[in-house]
C-alpha cells in the first residue's frame, strides 16, 4: 500500500494477496530483438536494489580505462575499493550501527571488492509501534522481517547491491547456502539479540579484513 507511511495504516490482507498477483520476475517477458519489456497491467518495475551498484561498476570502467589503479567510488553508499590507498593494505569502510544514528561499529578493509549494505533504519515507518522496513518479502508481500542490517562484499557493485537486497529477505541460514555457490561473496549481518541487543553473523572468508568492536 503506498499510502501506508502517510496515512500510517497497514493495507489490508486481501490489498497484499492481490498485489502478490502482480509480483515475480516470471512476469516479465523480455524480447532481445525488438529490445522491449513486457509486463502485466498494473505491474510496475523498480530498479533501485541494482541501479547504483551498475552505476558504480559503469564508473569503475571508465576510470580504469583512464588509467588510474587506485579509487574508492561512493554512490549514496554502494562502495567499489579499486586497488588500494597509498602506504595501506586496503579501504578503511566504516560499518554503520542500525540502531545508533551514525554510529560505526566496525570496518572493513577492501580492495578490488564492492559493498553495499541493505537496512531498516533509513527508509522504514512506525505503526502502532511497530517498524516496518521498505525491503518487501516477495512471497508474502509483507517487509522482510528479522534482520536489522546486512553488508554484502562482493566482486562487483551490481552483485553486491542485488545480494543485500536479497540476503536481507532471505536471513542469514538461506543467505549462507546462496553465497557458498558464488565466488568472492561474503556477509555480515547485524539481527535482533537477547535484551534489545545487536548480534553480529559472519558469512564467508572475512579473516583480515573484518573488525568489530
Amino acid at each position: 500500500d503506498i499510502d501506508a507511511p502517510s496515512s500510517k495504516r497497514t493495507p489490508s490482507k486481501k490489498q497484499i494477496e492481490k498485489t502478490l498477483q502482480r509480483v515475480g520476475y516470471e512476469r516479465v517477458s523480455l524480447n532481445a530483438d525488438s529490445l522491449t519489456i513486457t509486463i502485466p497491467e498494473g505491474m510496475s518495475l523498480d530498479l533501485a536494489g541494482v541501479a547504483k551498484g551498475y552505476a558504480i561498476d559503469r564508473c569503475r570502467s571508465i576510470i580504469e580505462a583512464e588509467g588510474f589503479t587506485s579509487a574508492l567510488i561512493n554512490l549514496g553508499g554502494n562502495i567499489y575499493a579499486l586497488g588500494t590507498p597509498p602506504e595501506a593494505s586496503g579501504w578503511k569502510v566504516g560499518i554503520r550501527d542500525p540502531r545508533g544514528s551514525a554510529d560505526i561499529v566496525g570496518y572493513l578493509l577492501l580492495k578490488d571488492e564492492a559493498v553495499a549494505t541493505s537496512g531498516d533504519y533509513e527508509n522504514f515507518v512506525e505503526i502502532n509501534g511497530k517498524r516496518y522496513g521498505h525491503i518487501i518479502d516477495p512471497k508474502t508481500g509483507y517487509p522482510a522481517d528479522g534482520v536489522l542490517s546486512v553488508t554484502v562484499i562482493a566482486p562487483s557493485g551490481l552483485a553486491s547491491d542485488a545480494l543485500s537486497t536479497g540476503f536481507f529477505v532471505l536471513g542469514p541460514e538461506r543467505a549462507e547456502k546462496v553465497a557458498a555457490g558464488l565466488k568472492g561473496v561474503k556477509a555480515v549481518f547485524a539481527v535482533g539479540g537477547k535484551e534489545d541487543t545487536i548480534e553480529y553473523i559472519k558469512l564467508g572468508d572475512l579473516d583480515g579484513i573484518l573488525k568489530l568492536d
